[in-house]
């Protein structure tokens, strides 16, 4: 007997020997039946339409994931190019308390979102609460709202971002499940065929094929030589 170890992200493999399986399961139904588990062709037939649906859906759930977090990324690095060019002129021309009060020397990372939240923060805290001293370092009041338009773009990218991660493994999940219950089925009707036809070598090979095509290929270990 084959070995029905399977690897579930080959999924054309499975889904192909699933409608074989499904197909021989259909025409053999009056013999096969008795054999197979309750509902199991039915059963298979709506794996089969899932699984055509489960994995595009999965693939446009990362392709989404993988766009949020461009999208993320698009935002942090203007954010932080406006925050880096402030800071430049602070330390240029503001006064050492001035300086710290805008953040300067503080660690800030283009690509953490906490970092550059923070770093926004406290500029435009800053810069609201002594307007005369902002506009004196350069800092205009279109310059507060495009870090406040900021804050909110990333704190919403970074929302839709860890969402969309959180949902992509769960698809994943869902297809690995339905490509999994139909092995199950596949080697249910396979095993059944081959009892049912074990004596007819044509019919049977058409079931022990159903079991190779659902099995584990493994690496044959060399034959032990006796001296």
């Amino acid at each position: 007997m084959p070995n029905t170890k399977v690897n579930p992200a080959d999924f054309t493999r499975i889904t192909q020997a699933g409608l074989k399986a499904h197909g021989l399961a259909v025409a053999n139904k009056a013999v096969l039946d008795p054999r197979l588990p309750p509902g199991c062709t039915d059963a298979l037939a709506q794996d089969l339409a899932a699984l055509g649906a489960d994995v595009p859906t999965a693939a446009a759930k990362r392709t989404t994931a993988k766009a949020a977090t461009r999208t993320q990324e698009q935002v942090l690095a203007e954010a932080y190019a406006l925050v880096t060019a402030i800071r430049g002129a602070v330390h240029k021309k503001g006064a050492k308390d001035v300086q710290t009060a805008y953040g300067v020397g503080k660690k800030v990372s283009a690509t953490v979102v906490k970092h550059v939240l923070a770093a926004i923060k406290i500029i435009v805290d800053r810069a609201k609460a002594n307007t005369t001293e902002a506009t004196s370092l350069g800092i205009l009041s279109k310059d507060v709202q495009a870090l406040e338009a900021d804050y909110t773009a990333i704190a919403a990218a970074d929302a839709t971002q860890e969402a969309e991660r959180a949902n992509a493994p769960l698809t994943t999940k869902q297809r690995n499940q339905t490509a999994q219950r139909i092995v199950g089925a596949v080697v249910s009707i396979g095993t059944a065929g081959a009892i049912e036809f074990a004596k007819d070598q044509q019919k049977r090979d058409e079931f022990d094929a159903l079991l190779a095509a659902v099995a584990t290929t493994k690496a044959k270990k060399p034959p032990v030589v006796v001296a």
